[in-house]
């Protein structure tokens, strides 16, 4: 049996100073810069369950593929992405 092999690839990607806040899981408590924070992440996928426990849901926003979370950046829809990235 070969042993356990434990990869967490969970990152956060995008643009400053956005990435510092969502990196710190600040959402304006400390720099106000932060309260536009918005995430694009995959709904129904667990790395959208590991932002909502590091982010205010209300500065997610869920998007349906990996092409919409580029689509999101580009478009301003949010400022940083969640995802595995390696």
């Amino acid at each position: 049996v070969p042993p356990p092999y434990f990869w967490d690839g969970f990152r956060f990607g995008g643009l400053q100073p956005y990435l510092e806040c969502a990196l710190n899981g600040d959402t304006g408590a400390i720099d106000p810069t932060c309260s536009n924070l918005r995430v694009c992440v995959l709904e129904g996928t667990t790395t959208f369950s590991r932002t909502a426990q590091l982010i205010d849901p209300n500065n997610i926003v869920t998007v349906q593929s990996f092409e919409d979370e580029i689509a999101g950046l580009n478009s301003g829809a949010c400022n940083v992405i969640a995802g595995g990235f390696h």
